[in-house]
């Protein structure tokens, strides 16, 4: 309740600044405020790019929850990471607030209905700023039609964003701004020197060798959205048994208790191996050397399509014409069950 009177603050205190245009040559630098999960982080960097060609002399910031400051960091892109600690959330809005004001950035755009980025794209000190400005009291937004805001000047044409792939969230504020889509590009990479220091280290440790391997990622950040771990186990099986590849279960560094009984099946079988990750560069160069991932709707899922990765996604509830990455490598299976 607190935030959507904060919010409504602002925003009426922003309707008071003075419209003008918003000329390319003039913009010196935009903060792009993702402070959601790391599937949204992933899906919004293509309209990344595309501002770096619209804007072609600005410095690009992105503001993230800090524990996907490092991704960013080793793909090769032309941004600057900015972390927002999720330890405290009041102390962290204030002070990524702070830190937005000290950047003094000519644009900010709020990358989706959330509220805190709202109400940190609202209380910058941006002269612009635009995107999704109203906060969304939704778990699943993409199923709301919100609409594209700005303030400090007038849209190129007025649009929002509802029942559509989450990947068209952030082309569509993309699209009200007038940039042109042409060079539009999902395709990420991460940069060589990154790749082979991180795949170094995982060789030490052993979690790849020489052999080519499968990635298994059997959770999501949603319980609802979980395959039954003793399926994955019977996959895992199947792709020893009937392939010529090794198998990697990945999970966070967290969630590694929840694979105690599943990693005791396999024990000792060479063929597979289990990594409990601590950052998520590791979890990207993992994933993009392998030749198949397989998981449930989430984040690595994203990470791994936008990496070139072949995928298969395991979906539900959501279908996966609202969250599935958009990709020609993938395969999504879903089944609609009446709840």
């Amino acid at each position: 309740m607190l935030a959507k009177i904060v919010i409504a603050l602002l925003r009426f205190s922003s309707r008071r600044t003075k419209a003008r245009p918003l000329l390319p040559t003039i913009v010196q630098s935009v903060c792009v405020v993702e402070l959601t999960r790391l599937g949204d982080v992933v899906s919004m960097l293509p309209a990344t790019r595309l501002f770096r060609h619209h804007f072609p002399h600005a410095r690009i910031h992105i503001l993230v929850d800090q524990r996907f400051v490092s991704l960013l960091q080793g793909l090769d892109i032309d941004i600057e990471g900015h972390g927002v600690s999720s330890l405290s959330p009041v102390m962290s809005l204030i002070k990524a607030v702070f830190q937005i004001r000290a950047l003094q950035v000519d644009l900010i755009c709020s990358m989706s209905p959330s509220g805190r980025n709202s109400l940190i794209s609202l209380a910058s000190a941006a002269p612009f700023k635009v995107g999704y400005l109203t906060h969304a009291n939704s778990l699943t937004p993409y199923l709301v039609t919100n609409p594209i805001e700005s303030f400090g000047f007038a849209l190129s044409v007025r649009m929002g964003y509802g029942r559509e792939n989450i990947e068209e969230r952030s082309l569509k504020i993309c699209e009200a701004l007038g940039i042109d889509q042409t060079s539009r590009d999902s395709q990420m990479a991460i940069r060589r020197e990154i790749d082979e220091r991180y795949r170094a280290g995982l060789r030490r440790r052993g979690v790849v060798t020489d052999r080519e391997y499968v990635v298994i990622h059997p959770f999501s950040g949603w319980e609802y959205r979980n395959w039954n771990i003793d399926r994955f186990a019977s996959l895992v099986r199947s792709i020893i048994s009937g392939m010529s590849y090794d198998v990697v279960v990945l999970c966070a560094s967290d969630e590694v208790e929840r694979l105690n009984v599943f990693q005791k099946r396999f024990e000792n079988i060479t063929s597979v191996r289990f990594f409990g990750s601590r950052d998520l560069m590791e979890t990207a160069v993992l994933i993009q050397g392998a030749r198949l991932f397989v998981g449930n709707d989430s984040g690595p899922l994203h990470l791994a399509a936008a990496l070139g990765v072949k995928v298969v996604g395991l979906f539900g509830p959501a279908e996966p014409a609202l969250t599935a990455p958009c990709t020609n490598a993938g395969t999504f299976l879903y089944k609609r069950v009446d709840c």
